[in-house]
């Protein structure tokens, strides 16, 4: 099995960083997608291959196993951004979508990604190695704190 596979999420994956998109058609949170949320399940899975295909290109398909969770994070990151993209380009018109911050925390991590990748393969070793102390981690969005409901 390639490396690629072992770090692409999971729809649950997904449905955990951005639960607010897994509501099923008559209004129950699902906490994953499925052929009743919005997005789909199968339209997911698409934009996943698109996240998949762009974090791929920058640390490539066969990198070291100890960041395989760490590339399965900035996928999903992108991914969320693609279903806010996609699906709600209206709320990030209206700035009332978590696009931005995704967008942030999608482009730091990657940057992070891409050294641990050269760090590894140009042979660090040891507590010096990246992943030994894994800096990343999912956030909440900060509108999530900000927005009166």
């Amino acid at each position: 099995m390639p490396a690629e596979d072992q770090y692409r999420p999971t729809l649950e994956d997904i449905g955990a960083i951005l639960l607010v998109r897994t509501v099923d058609n008559v209004g129950n949170q699902t906490g994953t997608f499925t052929a009743d949320t919005r997005p789909t399940d199968s339209q997911v899975e698409v934009l996943i291959d698109k996240a998949m295909s762009d974090v791929s290109r920058a640390i490539g398909t066969d990198i070291p196993e100890v960041l395989w969770e760490n590339a399965r994070h900035v996928v999903s990151k992108c991914t969320a951004m693609y279903i806010e993209l996609s699906l709600y380009p209206h709320e990030i018109r209206g700035n009332i979508s978590s696009y931005q911050e995704w967008k942030a925390l999608y482009e730091e991590e990657l940057l992070e990604l891409v050294a641990a990748v050269g760090a590894i393969e140009a042979g660090a070793t040891g507590a010096d190695a990246p992943g030994n102390s894994p800096r990343f981690s999912y956030a909440v969005p900060s509108y999530i704190y900000s927005r009166q409901l």
